[in-house]
């Protein structure tokens, strides 16, 4: 019998490189540290570990090195990391400690804190490091201040343009900090341009529609100040964009004496702006005031000032925007006191108000004219949503200017009728966001919508919709998987089919009308033929106001309106009878 003896020996000269004569491994926070440990080979051979704390990071086995890669991130500042060798009968270790030279780690902050214009204001830049020196740069909307190379800017009087966004950058040899602080100052309100007396055309019995922009940090409180005591409306104030706002109200002069100046209180607190208001008959005249065109037509616009404001050298030019949102500067030609704007085709992008100013240095005159275009409809948005757990929605929103004559829905190309059991079908008005002219804009429009049974969506059947009125007929397509791919196609409005949701004689007593004049309907009245309508059940229509017009038969201006403004009120139809179906015209 033999025996077998193992002589043991420890594990001898443990290092860790690089390590400095401190025990520390020094290096610049957010380098790479390679973390080597060598040790003499023992009897058995040795384990080597990694350890930080209570935890291990890196082991190997059998093994006389060990390396551990790390990021030099702030976190392990002053963090100590040893090196273990273990062979089970012996165990030495040697512990070392990362130091970071830490890079500037910078805050700003503003003394005093709700700043204000006219006070005085200092902008502190304080970093956090273990490296000095250290040099600081300040930066302005990303442009260097020169000049600046100490830790505090002071404004003795700080006034609205400094506004802005303010960088503080602080270098060492450790690398670069840098943070951002966006002023903001604070100060009474002022209009833009300077003016402080408006003057606007007004009509007895008819609204005018007062419209400023002003700006002001913070919100301004709007309050009338003086009146002439026509009636006046309440203030609306609306942010333009940053501490830009626009105020509007109305006037309702019913006497002349009405028909005199106003007085408006801008306020915040701060300080006060007050504004004058000035009504004058006829001073601006728009022809037509009213006005309508067909889709593809073209519209002159005619603005005509009082010749006793030309003396000021007032000049001319139109504003196209719609619920108070600026779409499009624009100028017509002007000849003496009288500026002519073209739309040489419309569509639905030249639809709302055309404000004509006439402007010199100290005043300012104006009056609007209110554009609708009529045509085919409008696809708006177009998806396919959960409507519970058994079912989905195949939703399409539109505008349709006129009011939608018919909606239906087609599974491949079968109408679906309301006999159909396995779909519900609705309509209803409904406020649309629509792009126009590179800005997004909410528009009284309408939306449809077909629920349908979740085993429908893997069938490979085409649900569609078409929406017809008097211009013309779109449709749109659900189809493939999940109903991902939505297509679109127009055709103008030849015929007539049996089985669409009767939607203009419910929309003849909903309040978003559309009156034409008989010269620009004739071309497209004959479309509109009587054909049999299926009606739909618990049809909705929600109100929405409009700015309704009407003339007489052989004028195309209008003499009324009402604000772009959907309301909270909900008018329900019943279901209308196939044998009393009408033939509808629009006519003025």
């Amino acid at each position: 019998m033999f025996i077998t003896f193992q002589l043991l020996e420890p594990p001898l000269n443990i290092s860790i490189n690089p390590e400095n004569q401190n025990g520390q491994i020094a290096v610049v926070e957010g380098s790479n540290i390679a973390l080597e440990c060598s040790v003499n080979d023992g009897k058995p051979s040795v384990t080597l570990y990694w350890t930080t704390g209570e935890n291990i990071v890196y082991q190997r086995n059998k093994t006389e090195k060990i390396k551990y890669t790390l990021t030099a991130s702030r976190q392990f500042h002053k963090r100590y990391f040893t090196c273990i060798a273990n062979n089970t009968f012996y165990q030495i270790k040697r512990t070392t400690q990362i130091h970071l030279y830490l890079k500037p780690l910078v805050k700003i902050y503003a003394i005093p804190k709700l700043i204000e214009e006219g006070r005085k204001l200092v902008l502190v830049c304080e970093n956090q490091t273990n490296v000095k020196p250290t040099d600081v740069t300040w930066f302005y909307d990303d442009s260097i201040l020169l000049g600046l190379s100490t830790f505090q800017v002071t404004f003795p009087n700080v006034s609205r343009n400094k506004a802005g966004k303010y960088t503080c950058r602080v270098t060492n040899i450790a690398g670069i900090g840098t943070k951002d602080f966006h002023l903001i100052v604070n100060y009474k309100p002022y209009v833009t341009d300077g003016i402080q007396e408006y003057v606007f055309d007004a009509e007895l019995y008819e609204p005018t529609y007062i419209s400023i922009s002003i700006l002001s940090s913070p919100r301004p409180d709007v309050a009338w100040s003086q009146t002439a005591h026509g009636k006046l409306g309440s203030w609306n104030c609306q942010l333009k964009d940053n501490e830009s706002y626009i105020i509007s109200s109305n006037i309702v002069p019913e006497i002349n004496s009405h028909v005199g100046e106003y007085g408006i209180v801008v306020r915040n607190y701060l300080g006060s702006l007050n504004i004058i208001v000035k009504l004058e008959s006829s001073t601006v005249k728009i022809t037509p005031l009213f006005a309508h065109c067909n889709m593809s037509s073209h519209l002159h616009l005619e603005c005509q000032i009082s010749e006793s404001k030309l003396v000021q050298q007032l000049h001319a030019n139109w504003i196209h925007e719609i619920n108070g949102t600026t779409l499009r500067i624009l100028s017509g030609q002007q000849s003496g006191n009288t500026s002519v704007l073209t739309i040489k085709y419309c569509d639905y992008r030249e639809m709302g108000d055309y404000v004509c100013k006439w402007k010199s240095v100290t005043r300012e005159y104006s009056n609007t004219a209110r554009v609708t275009v009529f045509g085919h409809p409008i696809i708006a948005i177009k998806e396919v949503v959960p409507n519970n757990e058994t079912s989905i929605q195949l939703v399409v929103q539109f505008l349709s200017v006129p009011n939608p004559t018919e909606v239906r829905w087609f599974l491949d190309d079968s109408i679906i009728s309301k006999t159909d059991t396995r779909f519900k079908r609705e309509i209803h008005a409904s406020l649309i966001q629509q792009e126009i002219h590179s800005k997004k804009v909410i528009l009284p429009g309408f939306k449809t919508y077909l629920v349908a049974a979740l085993h429908f969506r893997n069938t490979g059947l085409t649900f569609s919709c078409q929406i017809r009125n008097m211009f013309g007929t779109r449709y749109v397509s659900f189809e493939g998987d999940l109903f991902k791919d939505v297509h679109e196609t127009f055709e103008d409005n030849e015929h007539h089919n049996e089985e669409g949701l009767d939607v203009l004689d419910a929309m003849n007593n909903s309040p978003i009308q559309h009156h034409t004049s008989n010269e620009e309907v004739n071309s497209s009245e004959s479309r509109n033929s009587d054909g049999n309508y299926e009606e739909i059940e618990n049809e909705i229509y929600h109100d929405a106001e409009w700015r309704n017009s009407e003339t007489e038969s052989s004028s195309s201006e209008a003499t009324q309106h009402n604000d772009y403004e959907n309301t909270d009120i909900c008018n329900d139809y019943e279901d209308l009878d196939e044998t009393k179906v009408e033939v509808h015209s629009y006519e003025i």
